[in-house]
This record gives C-alpha cells, structure tokens and sequence, in this order.
C-alpha cells in the first residue's frame, strides 16, 4: 500500500521540482561565494524502544520553498568568510529521502499518510563575543489522508529556534532533524481529532498543489515592477505603488520625498519601499536596503558585501588593537537583523518574508 502511493505521488512531487527549474535565482550578488553542502542523517528519529506508538502509513514530502538555490548563509574558514548552505541533492529528494529514514520506524500498512509541504527551511549563524549562534527555521503545513486522494489540512508549524557553541556549523545537521521531529510530533497529536471530524473539508493533491501555485501568481512576482513609493508590503505585493511622482535624497540618510502637484516637495516618515527604474529598495530605520528577486522571493542584495566590510573592520581593528582598533570596531557596518524572529539573539537578516515582508535569516 505504501509503496504503491509513493508511486502515484512521485511523479506529481517531480513535476513540481521541475517547475522550480524554470525559475533560476538571481545569483549575480553570491556567484562568487563558496558553498556548504548540509547532508541530513540516514538515522532513525525515534530508537526502536522510543517508536512512537501511534503508526502512519508514510509520508510524502513536497517541496515549495521560495529560495529555491540555498538554505541560507553560514561562516566558514578561520575568518569567518560566508558560504552559501545548499542541500546535496535536489530539494524534493533531500526531504523525501529524510522522511523515509528519519520517520520509516514509524510506518504500518493501511495507516493514514501524511503529506508535508515545506515552506521555507533557513539556516543561519552569526558570531557572539565567546561564541556562535545558529540559527533554524522550518516553516511547513501537514495534511493527512486516509486514500491517498483526498488530504485534510493537519496543522501549520513554523518553528524558528536557535542554539550556540564555539563551531556550529557542524550542529545544522541535528537542528534540521530536531525540526522535522517536532513537526511529525505535532503531525501525529493532530491525527485522531482530524480524521474523526467528517465536518473538515478534504483536498486532493492536484487542489493542494494548486494553492500554492495561486500563492506564487502575485503581481509582484509576475508583472514588471511599477516604479514608486510603496507604504505597506501587501502594496508591494500587488505591485501597486501609493506615490509615483518622488524623489530620493542622501543628505540625510535616506530622505525620501513626495513630488506634488505644484512642485512642492514633502518628505515622507514611513513607507515599505520604493522601487526606482526598477531597482527595489526597502526603508530600514535611516537606511534603504537593495532587495533582488531570488526564486520566488527576495533577498537583501547588499548582505554578502556588507558583511565583508563589517568583517574586515572588526579584523582590521583586532590587528590594530588600542583605542585605535576600538575605534575602527565601533564603526564598523551594522548589518540589519531579522526582525520576524524577536525572541532570537539577533539572527542577520539576508531577506524578507514574502507573507509578511518582515526580515528573516
């Protein structure tokens, strides 16, 4: 039975991935940059003493990330240069493949299955004054299905979480698997009360899939951009500037101002971003970030070589050392900090969230 419904979905999961192959990120801001290959564990998630007792007949994994190229950014080297963290293997059978080790202890034969669809997998780290910080966030919604036709919705996570040590690179291998443990523990919780409520309405995988294709058909990831001022993200997101006649100044930070009928000129406090032959940029306290379209997202363009600058400043100021050295350290570029997630220790922020337009790691 489980064989015979990973047959069916499979090709359906493929043609998916394919669909991503259309869409090649925008890579002109890391060509140069190295890359880490981040290869998940082959091990069970539960010991055979720990096997949940609660059975599933499998599950099928789908990829919709909107990064479609990478999982982040990660420090490597003895001077903490950035690597781009990529999986080993195409998206959709990086997780397929985790399921079935990770979960395949689990698996009873006329059980319900569970499909996942993963949103946004990111990993990042950043450097303390004694140690370092990685950062996690798995972002997926679970349905569950009795036939392998029809889903009902299971539950929604998004789980961002962070731990520390002197090198955590090595540790985003366990992070990943703590991830997708906690989301098919809360997967299984949600089992019984779903599947005993005939009132919740079902969807089949063509239906799932279609929503999400509906999710990615926005103005602003299919129409050129409209050049203006933009005063919230949902503006921006159906490409509908609220300002078209503006003007930039750098007199005083980043000054932006309406163009009014008469000639007149006033300086706007708040805004989302402005959009300038094109050229995106999102207002960040004083300062306009450079956003480029990345997959079906968009990334802080300027991150990579901001984080250089700032790097080589802390570098420069340690070999100088003194109230020099200090000095040059103080100064050296401040770099954004995702604020979607508050109650981490200050993750850099390498994007935005395309449902909220907050910045992420």
């Amino acid at each position: 039975m489980l064989r015979q419904f990973f047959t069916l979905t499979l090709p359906a999961v493929m043609l998916v991935a394919s669909a991503q192959a259309q869409y090649p990120s925008d890579t002109a801001s890391t060509a140069t940059l190295a890359r880490k290959k981040i290869t998940l564990s082959k091990e069970a998630a539960f010991s055979d003493k720990d096997v949940p007792a609660k059975k599933i007949g499998g599950i099928v994994v789908v990829s919709q990330l909107w990064d479609t190229t990478r999982m982040g950014f990660l420090q490597v080297g003895m001077f903490n240069k950035k690597a781009e963290a990529v999986p080993d293997k195409p998206f959709s059978t990086y997780f397929q493949e985790y399921a079935n080790a990770a979960f395949g202890n689990t698996v009873a034969a006329g059980e319900p299955t569970l499909l996942w669809i993963i949103e946004d997998l990111r990993i990042g780290e950043r450097t303390g004054a004694m140690s370092e910080k990685a950062f996690t966030r798995l972002k997926a919604t679970a349905y569950v299905s009795s036939d392998g036709k029809q889903f009902i919705p299971l539950a929604s996570s998004d789980n961002a979480f962070q731990n520390g040590g002197m090198d955590v690179t090595h540790k985003h291998k366990s992070n990943i698997a703590k991830a997708f443990k906690e989301l098919y523990l809360l997967s299984v919780s949600k089992l019984d009360a779903v599947l005993a409520d005939k009132q919740l309405a079902s969807f089949s995988y063509d239906e799932i899939m279609a929503q999400y294709e509906r999710k990615r058909n926005i103005p602003v990831l299919t129409q050129k951009l409209n050049d203006g001022v933009y005063f919230s993200f949902n503006d921006f997101r159906e490409n509908k500037p609220s300002i078209t006649n503006f003007e930039v100044s750098e007199k005083k930070g980043a000054a932006v101002s309406a163009v009014e009928s008469d000639g007149s000129k006033r300086i706007l406090a708040a805004y989302w971003c402005i959009v300038k032959d094109g050229a995106i940029l999102k207002k960040q306290d004083r300062k306009l970030l450079p956003l480029d379209r990345d997959g079906y997202g968009f990334t802080i363009s300027s991150y990579i070589a901001d984080y250089k600058h700032r790097n080589n400043q802390i570098l420069t100021g340690a070999v100088i050392g003194g109230l020099a050295g200090g000095l040059i350290s103080g100064a050296a570029v401040k770099l954004p900090k995702a604020d979607a997630f508050p109650n981490l220790a200050d993750p850099e922020a390498t994007a935005i969230d395309m449902e909220t337009g907050d910045l992420i790691f």
